[in-house]
């Protein structure tokens, strides 16, 4: 069986319409307002450690802000983990 190292047609406009879809959600969530760590845990009553664990693992969505790429929960992920418990 012989394997091919050109990838084809239909995988690379996969790939790219993954990456586009990628690029939109993030200007999407750039255009809302954020929240730091700290006041995210204190809106759902847990610990800093616990919403970053939870960032980390792919529970909350996420942005990174500034050269030192901080964490920020949008306003959007911040509802839907209000409106639906914790995960």
């Amino acid at each position: 069986m012989e394997v091919s190292l050109i990838p084809r047609r239909n995988q690379i406009r996969s790939v790219a319409d993954v990456i586009l879809d990628r690029q939109a959600k993030s200007l999407s969530l750039l255009a809302e307002k954020h929240f730091s760590i700290s006041e995210t845990a204190a809106a759902l009553r847990v610990d800093k450690s616990t919403v970053r664990k939870w960032c980390h693992v792919g529970e909350i969505a996420f942005c990174r802000t500034g050269k030192l790429g901080r964490i920020r929960i949008p306003e959007s992920e911040l509802q839907r983990l209000l409106g639906k418990g914790q995960p």
